[in-house]
Formats: C-alpha cells, structure tokens, sequence
C-alpha cells in the first residue's frame, strides 16, 4: 500500500484586516454615497413641501379676497333703516289684516240678526257688477231708500227679486222707481212706501 506525504509546506491563512486603508475607504465611500442620497431625498422633500406651502399661501390669499369681496357685497346689500321700519310697518300691518280675516271668518252667518243680519240680506241681493251708493233702513229692517248703479238694464228686476227673497221689501210698495243711463251704466233710484204711505 503506497502512502503520500505531502513535503510542502503548509499554505499561511490569510487574515483579514478590517481595520486596513482599502476597507475603511470602501466604508467611508458607501456612507458617503447614503448619506448624499438622504440628503438628496431630504432636499427633494424640503422642494415639494415648500411648493405645496407657496400653492397654499396663494390658495389662502385668495379665499381671502374672495371672503372681503363677499363682505363688502354684504354690507352693500343691507337694507336701509328706513326700508326696515316701512318693512316692519308692512308686517304689522298683515298681521293686523290676518287677524280681521280670522275674524270675520269666526262670526257665524246664520247667528246675525237685527241691522247686520238685514245688511247681509242687502249685500246678498246685490249682483256682482251693481253697485250701491246710498241706501236707508226703515222700522222693522225695511228698506225705504235705496240708490246705485248697474251695468245692465235687466240687473235692476234681479235687484227688485232678490229684494223681495230677502224679506227686505216685505208688504211694501215701491213709491218711486227711476232709471237713468249714463255711459255704460244704469243708475237707478227706489224709494219704498209701506201702507200707503211713504217711510
């Protein structure tokens, strides 16, 4: 059996030096190398943060003028004292109105009686186009006078009908009944006698 034997001698381990100048150049060169491009980073940031703050002082600048041009419109716009006070006046005034209509709309027709019950009966007898002018009561809520206008002459027996329906010439006879024309109306004077004898 053949045996070998190695007469060489042994190869020396190489030991690292970190601590040598090729190392600590390579060290130094790549923190270099990360810390210029932090900083580069960095900078970029700073850039971009400080154009965003410039848009938004621009932005706020604006809003701003917009905010003192919306105010000036505002304080032109206001209302005189004067409007207020005519204004204030005009919601009393509707108020009131509202008040008299709510009124008037609580009394209960069929509760009349006496004068505004025979005033109720007048104005019911009325057309819509006549008009009256002047107009007496009698004893007993007769009519004894009555003067106005009508629109069409065929308005003046509607007027005498509804009279009668009414009660408001009940047992009484017309002394006096004259018609006139004047333009497009017809004025028209009664005047009423009960018994035979005028009121």
């Amino acid at each position: 059996m053949k045996q070998r034997i190695n007469l060489l001698p042994l190869k020396p381990k190489q030991v690292r030096n970190w601590l040598s100048f090729k190392n600590l150049l390579t060290l130094l060169s790549v923190l270099f190398i990360g810390s210029s491009l932090a900083g580069f980073g960095m900078w970029l940031d700073t850039g971009n943060l400080q154009s965003q703050t410039t848009a938004f002082e621009v932005k706020n600048l604006s809003l701003q003028n917009n905010l003192m041009q919306l105010k000036s419109q505002q304080a032109a716009r206001r209302v005189p004292r004067e409007l207020e006070q005519q204004l204030s006046q005009m919601r009393q005034q509707v108020l009131a109105m509202q008040q008299m209509s709510e009124q008037i709309d609580d009394m209960d027709p069929t509760k009349r009686s006496g004068f505004s019950q025979t005033l109720a009966k007048l104005h019911d007898s009325i057309p819509a186009k006549a008009q009256l002018e002047a107009f007496k009561i009698g004893p007993q809520n007769h009519l004894v006078y009555l003067r106005g206008t009508a629109r069409r002459a065929h308005d003046l027996p509607l007027i005498v009908k509804n009279l009668r329906a009414g009660q408001l010439l009940d047992n009484q006879n017309i002394e006096k009944l004259r018609t006139q024309r004047s333009g497009d109306a017809h004025s028209f004077e009664l005047s009423i006698t009960s018994g035979g004898q005028s009121l």
